[in-house]
């Protein structure tokens, strides 16, 4: 069987539990080690992914419409109308549950002060 070293030294990578340098360091002069700390290598050694670490917003960069060319500058240009219109009709869509929900909220304040049953009105 391959011998893993463990990734805990360093930050980078999918693994977000690891030990600090000087937890390291006490288990190499041999103190004692709680289990809780060793799972989480056990678990990647065995092919548990423990968590994925998100996608850094600061890597998805737009591209230089100076630099590109016609046919792919109408592509992108096609591309943003898309996002734009489908921005478009999610707020319309909120705007319309906003709009339903302050009338059936005015419908129930309506029906509480003329002491109607609100089970009957679906309210």
């Amino acid at each position: 069987m391959e011998h893993k070293l463990p990734n805990n030294v360093t930050e980078i990578g999918p693994c977000m539990i690891c030990l600090s340098k000087e937890e390291l360091q006490e288990i190499k002069d041999g103190k004692p080690m709680p289990a809780w700390k060793f799972i989480p290598w056990v678990l990647e050694f065995l092919g548990v992914p423990l968590m994925q670490r998100p996608h850094n917003p600061e890597e998805i960069k737009e591209p230089n419409v100076e630099e590109m060319n016609e046919e792919e500058r109408k592509a992108y240009d096609k591309e943003l109308k898309k996002k734009a219109e489908e921005k478009k009709k999610k707020d319309k869509e909120d705007e319309e549950l906003r709009k339903a929900k302050e009338e059936r909220h005015r419908k129930r304040q309506e029906a509480i002060e003329e002491g109607l049953n609100l089970e009957e009105l679906g309210l």
